[in-house]
């Protein structure tokens, strides 16, 4: 320190305007009061103001290019004073980027906010502006406020059709279709699609190969929502070819994560686990949790269907951890979501309704649409098992409310959903309703063609049409087939056995009975394994195999009680033992 300045500052340490702030590892001073320092600024020319802000700007990049990062925001703060707006831009942009990697959104968007002010009094390219604005916008997304970010976009078209730069036009219509297209409460697919069109003809237009990659993965996307899987197929392979061909890492993840359903809509289901695991590991190298946890509850729930309950909780514990770290609601709720529909299968029906509910309200938060229509539907699965069907009727009416409003491609699976818990009452005419309902709205997009073929099967059952069970038991095993689904073969196994029985062939019922205990241990399933047990019961007692017979009542009569520790309430625990089924099987000694 020269001797003048020390000199200076020893003045105004004298008069009390000033104090020692620290002495190590450099002597700091502070003012006493913050009217001081207000006093002290204001007191200035504008244009000394600025050039001082100039000044300590250049000289803190100086003194800290090695440990520049946490200081960007006040770098910021420094050139955006002294009107040196490139500069300001800049380290508002990278302070954004920091704290969007602390997944600090909020203080994110606000330094976006001040970048693009900024930008636009500093005559930024349309590029930068476009930039910062489709990144504020992404950041509203991700926190489920989408009237805000759509905001952001249409204030960003105003302004490149203003500027005339087509470019600025094509990110604007880019960022708003992701909206549109993406199943959230402001999914609208006629405009979503129209808009990732234009996107497409701008950037061809423009030659923006990056932005034709992202239209065509937009196209994809609300493809496969409106069930066009021929369509959404063509455009995915287009988006993912030229993101390899250019080497847009992320553009290629998030196209991989958003196929895999198109593979397996049309019968490749390799080619879709295959997407789903490139797509992990690019984010992985990316470092991107959000879509990290996004792709791991994809993989999660194809690993339950193909290899079941057992194999696929440790890809969605992972998926539940990242999204709890990092307070991502669409995140949390669809990865608690399809951790409940693994858990139903494996007859945790307390456990699995805790977490259904907890992924219907955090899903309604985020604006995440499907999970508002899945998971009353599970919940409703749950309740019809334990014997209160009529409750679980109610939740799927609210949901097929829900998917009628907002998400009308969605609205099969409630109604596949619907038939099986109608199947409950014993109603054969208002079976046959529900059944012809899902008949016409279940899709394989949302998997409730898998649900309406086991609903199938389940109301030949209800008929007593005993060869017509084991015929669409075999169908439906079938079409299983095609989506690597094995989770539900099962119950599929376990018809047939009780259809076998029933026809007085009771060798193939206990071969049937057997391939399904078989099954259900290899894929973690007890959700209605006590009936297996009692099928199996019911052919080798009728083979005069007392030994055999009992061992198998023993069985059944354990996996009742299990059921019923799982049952949650007393209220449940009570049906579910009151079922006729159920007190019939107890009571016969």
């Amino acid at each position: 320190m020269n001797e003048k300045l020390s000199s200076q500052l020893s003045t105004l340490e004298g008069t009390g305007l000033i104090r020692v702030a620290a002495r190590e590892p450099e002597l700091e001073y502070a003012f006493r009061h913050v009217l001081s320092l207000e006093g002290a600024y204001e007191s200035m020319l504008k244009l000394d103001r600025r050039r001082l802000h100039q000044d300590v700007g250049e000289c803190l990049e100086r003194a800290l290019a090695g440990n520049i990062d946490e200081f960007m925001p006040i770098l910021a703060r420094h050139f955006d004073e002294a009107g040196d707006d490139a500069r300001a831009v800049d380290y508002l942009s990278r302070a954004a980027e920091s704290a969007s990697r602390r997944y600090a959104n909020r203080e994110a968007v606000a330094l976006l906010d001040r970048a693009l002010t900024v930008a636009l009094r500093g005559g930024a390219t349309g590029a930068t502006i476009a930039d910062v604005s489709t990144r504020a916008g992404r950041l509203r997304e991700m926190d489920g406020n989408y009237d805000a970010a759509l905001a952001t976009y249409d204030a960003l078209e105003l302004l490149a059709k203003e500027r005339g730069d087509i470019g600025m036009t094509c990110q604007a219509f880019l960022a708003r279709a992701a909206v549109f297209c993406a199943p959230t409460s402001r999914f609208d697919a006629a405009r979503g699609l129209n808009e990732a069109n234009e996107a497409l003809r701008l950037s061809i237009a423009t030659g923006n190969r990056a932005g034709q990659a992202k239209a065509h993965w937009l196209i994809l996307l609300v493809s496969k929502f409106n069930q066009d899987p021929l369509r959404g197929l063509e455009s995915g392979e287009a988006s993912a070819a030229i993101a390899r061909e250019l080497g847009l890492q992320e553009q290629l993840a998030y196209t991989l994560n958003d196929i895999y359903p198109v593979y397996l809509m049309t019968g490749s289901v390799h080619k879709g686990i295959a997407a789903l695991e490139e797509a992990e590991q690019i984010w992985r190298e990316l470092g991107n949790l959000p879509l990290l946890a996004d792709t791991l509850a994809n993989l999660g729930e194809m690993r339950a269907f193909g290899d079941g309950t057992t194999a696929a909780e440790p890809t969605l514990r992972e998926a539940i951890r990242i999204t709890d770290a990092i307070g991502n609601l669409w995140g949390q709720s669809y990865s608690r979501g399809v951790m409940a529909l693994s858990l139903l299968e494996a007859g945790q029906y307390e456990e699995a309704v805790r977490l259904s509910e907890l992924a219907a309200s955090l899903g309604k938060q985020a604006g995440f649409v499907i999970a508002q229509i899945m998971m009353p539907c599970i919940q409703a699965q749950c309740l019809a098992d334990l014997g209160q069907p009529q409750r679980g009727i109610e939740l799927i009416r609210r949901a097929a409310g829900i998917a009628e409003s907002l998400l009308p491609s969605w609205r099969g699976y409630p109604a596949a959903m619907m038939a099986l818990c109608v199947m409950k009452l014993g109603d054969l005419t208002a079976v046959a309703t529900a059944i012809e309902d899902a008949r016409r709205l279940a899709s394989n997009y949302d998997i409730s063609a898998l649900y309406e073929q086991i609903a199938e099967v389940e109301h030949a059952h209800l008929a007593g049409a005993h060869e017509e069970v084991i015929r669409k038991s075999d169908e439906a095993e079938t079409i299983f087939a095609v989506f690597g689904c094995r989770l539900y073969t099962p119950v599929l196994w376990t018809r047939k056995a009780e259809a076998y029985a029933a026809l007085g062939c009771f060798g193939d019922a206990e071969a049937s009975a057997r391939e399904a205990l078989a099954r259900s241990a290899v894929l973690g399933v007890r959700r209605g394994l006590w009936r297996t047990w009692s099928a199996l019961w019911v052919a080798l007692n009728a083979q005069g195999r007392e030994s055999d017979a009992r061992e198998a009542k023993e069985q059944a009569r354990e996996e009742i009680a299990y059921t019923a520790s799982r049952a949650g309430s007393d209220d449940l625990r009570f049906s579910f033992l009151n079922l006729p089924d159920v007190r019939t099987f107890l009571e016969d000694r």
